[in-house]
């Protein structure tokens, strides 16, 4: 608020550096991954409390690399980059659902909105899913974008970053 720092995880030490993080709003909870793309920690700002959380490791379900991640209003999403897949997680960070094995190439990006639908981002295209069903595929061209870089989702607004227009463009998702 106002420019001033309202929290500061000062334990960096668990971090290998910080990749990407989410924001529970149901919990509290910020999830942060690191570097490494194998760790996840969930830190309660206001405990100022960071709890590494280990990704689980059995066979079809070990998570190899992280790369993005999303808070949806029922569960962490997680983007398992190396295998091609979104995981869906408990705040324990057991998987309840993977998905995207099939259509997925080379994921970069993850949003989920309040309806929880699950929004992918690879360059060329951007990939809805709903309860672990594709809903539709649409190319970055169709959306007037170059190259599909990140993005992000706030109520019905979804914003995508344009590597090559050097833009943002924001859509309505009705």
């Amino acid at each position: 608020r106002e420019g001033l720092v309202l929290w500061r995880l000062e334990n960096a030490a668990l971090l290998a550096g910080a990749l990407d993080l989410a924001f529970d709003d149901t919990s509290g909870i910020v999830w942060l991954n690191d570097a490494t793309g194998g760790r996840l920690v969930a830190v309660r700002p206001a405990l100022n409390a960071p709890v590494p959380v280990p990704l689980p490791l059995r066979a079809g379900e070990a998570v190899t690399q992280v790369t993005a991640l999303a808070a949806g209003p029922d569960a962490l999403y997680v983007l398992d980059a190396a295998r091609r897949r979104v995981l869906r997680l408990d705040r324990a960070a057991r998987v309840l659902q993977a998905f995207g094995e099939l259509e997925l190439h080379l994921p970069r990006a993850l949003a989920v909105d309040r309806h929880r639908r699950v929004y992918v981002a690879e360059a060329q295209r951007l990939l809805v899913y709903f309860d672990g069903r594709l809903l539709v595929a649409l190319a970055a061209r169709a959306l007037g974008a170059g190259e599909i870089r990140d993005l992000r989702i706030h109520d019905d607004d979804l914003a995508i970053v344009d590597g090559t227009g050097a833009r943002v463009q924001l859509f309505r998702v009705l």
